[in-house]
C-alpha cells in the first residue's frame, strides 16, 4: 500500500518540475520587446532620445524609439519618415 502511494507522489513532483523549467526556458529565448501595432504618426527628432530595431524573432519587424518622456513608441521600419528620423539620430551621435 505504502509503495503505491508514492508513485503519485513521484509523478506529480516531477511534473512540477518539469513545467518550471519548460516556463523558465522559454522565458529565457523570448525576445524582450516586439510591436503589435505601428504609431503612424511622425515624431520629432528633438523629442527621440535613442532608438532600436525590434528582435528578429518577433512576428513584426520594426523601430522602437525611446522618447524623452521615457515612452517607447513602435514604428514601421519601411516608413520614409522612420528611415529619415534613424539616419538623423545617426548623424547627431557621430559629431
Amino acid at each position: 500500500m505504502m509503495m503505491m502511494m508514492k508513485s503519485p507522489i513521484i509523478l506529480v513532483i516531477s511534473t512540477l518540475l518539469f513545467s518550471s523549467l519548460a516556463v523558465q526556458a522559454y522565458q529565457s529565448y523570448a525576445p524582450d520587446k516586439c510591436c503589435a501595432t505601428f504609431f503612424s504618426f511622425r515624431l520629432r527628432t528633438n523629442n527621440v532620445v535613442s532608438y532600436k530595431y525590434t528582435d528578429n524573432r518577433c512576428s513584426m519587424e520594426g523601430v522602437i524609439f525611446k522618447m524623452i518622456n521615457g515612452n517607447e513608441v513602435c514604428t514601421d521600419p519601411s516608413q520614409l519618415w522612420v528611415k529619415m528620423l534613424i539616419e538623423a539620430k545617426e548623424r547627431l551621435q557621430t559629431y
